[in-house]
């Protein structure tokens, strides 16, 4: 089941609708943007299209009057309504995403805050429902002296797994969307983000896999998506310190702070150059006058994966002060000299 968008007639129902109510459209920063089509969704929102975007910056917060009514607008560089005729009923939701994970870690008392993304805005077509949503966590039961767990919980064996957490906690709700044939007009599907990438298999000379899953949004609502849900890539970059340094098929390269590691392609023949020679801000001289102390030093060779003639790390005197008896004023093969109307060891 879905919402068929409007002809031009309703299109100025649907604006006048907007000025009857006193609803206030916020001002587009630098250039215009045409409105050209609108629809009403249903008895509290409204949905407006706009014509070609010519602002990437371009953002409208809800245009709303006491909260009755509510705008739901897409990342106007992602937006494509071409071959939009109808859209989900409610909406095509990706998956809840935790955005700070919980905030404690015993006895129910934690607190998550999820969010999702409404993946069908992107054509045109808003979702129904909450964006955010708060869910209890850490539920196993805190140690003494921590009261056992939070008000409003209490201890519960888990039969299952012979263990106690803090309970009764809520259950998710079945998720059972509404089957559409309302798809994106590409009917490429709808993704759920990448997820992270799995530790890697090995952990020098490239000789190691890892791998990361992502699903498809859609699918549950009638909608497959078309492409990889996975997606493999070799890691473990570190040159090996014994051994070969690299695996079979990889070659060794450096980097530009002098690293060595291995890489997919041949080594590119390229003259590099270096920088200045630097010290950490962390150095400390280790002596105090005469220039007899040193500074380890480095410098780095661009563009990284270039070679260059020379070493990436070396000491430079420092503590220049003249000593005082019974020191000898300036280490060799520095002498006393005056330097900015002071004396210093150079």
């Amino acid at each position: 089941m879905g919402h068929f968008r409007p002809g031009q007639n309703h299109l100025r129902h649907v604006i006048l609708f907007l000025f009857l109510f006193n609803l206030k459209v916020p001002k587009v920063h630098r250039r215009r943007v045409q409105v050209y089509e609108a629809e009403a969704l249903h008895e509290n929102t409204i949905r407006i299209w706009f014509g070609k975007f010519e602002n990437k910056d371009f953002s409208i917060d809800d245009a709303s009057r006491s909260g009755l009514f509510t705008t739901a607008v897409a990342d106007p560089d992602k937006l494509n309504t071409c071959g939009v005729t109808c859209c989900p009923s409610a909406g095509i939701w990706g998956e809840w995403v935790s955005s700070a994970g919980c905030n404690d870690t015993c006895g129910s008392c934690g607190v998550e805050t999820r969010k999702r993304k409404c993946l069908s805005l992107q054509y045109g077509c808003a979702c129904t429902g909450d964006d955010t949503s708060t869910i209890t966590c850490a539920t196993s039961v805190c140690l003494f002296p921590r009261t056992s767990c939070c008000n409003g919980f209490k201890k519960i064996v888990n039969i299952t797994g012979r263990t106690f957490y803090c309970g009764p906690v809520a259950t998710e709700p079945a998720f059972n969307p509404e089957q559409t044939t309302c798809c994106d007009p590409e009917k490429n599907g709808l993704w759920n983000e990448w997820g992270g990438w799995t530790s890697c298999s090995a952990t020098c000379g490239l000789c190691g896999t890892q791998t990361r899953t992502r699903t498809c949004a859609s699918a549950p609502y009638g909608c497959p998506c078309t492409g990889d849900g996975s997606q493999t890539q070799a890691c473990g970059n570190t040159a090996c310190s014994s051994g070969s340094a690299c695996c079979a098929g990889k070659f060794l390269a450096t980097g530009y702070d002098g690293a060595k590691y291995c890489q997919a392609n041949k080594l590119e023949i390229c003259t590099g150059t270096w920088t200045e020679w630097a010290s950490s801000s962390d150095a400390v001289c280790n002596d105090t006058c005469g220039n007899c102390g040193t500074m380890p030093t480095y410098r780095y060779c661009f563009p990284s994966g270039c070679q260059c003639t020379g070493a990436y790390n070396g000491v430079k005197a420092c503590g220049n002060t003249v000593c005082l008896f019974p020191r000898t004023s300036c280490c060799s093969p520095y002498t006393k000299k005056i330097v900015n109307k002071a004396f210093a060891c150079a």
